[in-house]
């Protein structure tokens, strides 16, 4: 995995797998690993690819793909609502309740 440093914070580059240039029009991505710690960036390479991937495979067995600017339109209306949005890595790091 590439790890590269853009402005501010640290960035996963990556080609797209072939299996998912059906639904997927670029080539490359970039996604942000949302630090501008070297170290903290190799730990998240993995886990944000891996829900890159579970995205893609969502995508095409439900035979949609979401555009990506309706994610984002989608979490910032979230957050106007109050709801705080967490992608599944840091869902996973929650403590669980007692009552579950």
């Amino acid at each position: 995995m590439k790890i590269v440093k853009g402005a501010e914070e640290y960035h996963l580059r990556r080609h797209v797998p072939v299996r998912y240039h059906g639904i997927e029009s670029r080539r490359v991505i970039s996604i942000s690993l949302k630090t501008d710690s070297l170290s903290e960036a190799r730990n998240r390479s993995e886990s944000v690819w891996e829900e890159q991937i579970a995205r893609w495979e969502t995508a095409l067995k439900t035979g949609t793909a979401i555009p990506r600017a309706s994610y984002k339109a989608t979490v910032a209306s979230a957050t106007k609502l109050g709801i705080v949005y967490l992608p599944t890595v840091k869902v996973a790091e929650l403590p669980m309740p007692d009552d579950v």
